[in-house]
């Protein structure tokens, strides 16, 4: 029985996980889209974008990016929907102040850290 498995490996190993090509390109799609989401998000409050009309969309985007990932449960998944939860309920005209514009961006700047970091996992 020793001799067979050095001269025939297990199928995993010689196969591979399973994952088909598709799936693995459909990952990586994903996570592009979620850079860009979290990119889109921080420049638009570096270049002022500060009206919640204009920031809300970008951040339902990182939300909707981080849900197709199946990272709902993920702490930075959770705190952009607070802050998605929060600018809901403004209105379109209001502007944010400047500590939630700062700690916005830190938000999002964390939550890149991670994402980044969890990457390893996938």
């Amino acid at each position: 029985i020793h001799s067979l498995f050095v001269i025939a490996p297990p199928a995993t190993v010689e196969f591979g996980d399973g994952s088909t090509v598709k799936e693995k390109e459909k990952v990586g799609k994903l996570i592009a889209v979620i850079v860009a989401s979290f990119i889109n998000a921080m420049d638009a409050l570096k270049l002022n974008l500060l009206e919640v009309d204009q920031i809300q969309p970008l951040i339902l985007e990182v939300v909707s990016a981080l849900n197709r990932m199946e990272l709902t449960n993920y702490s930075s998944t959770l705190k952009m929907k607070e802050w998605l939860s929060r600018l809901n309920s403004m209105r379109a005209v209001d502007r944010m102040s400047d500590d939630d514009v700062r700690q916005l961006s830190h938000d999002l700047e964390k939550g890149f850290a991670e994402f980044h970091a969890k990457l390893e996992d996938i």
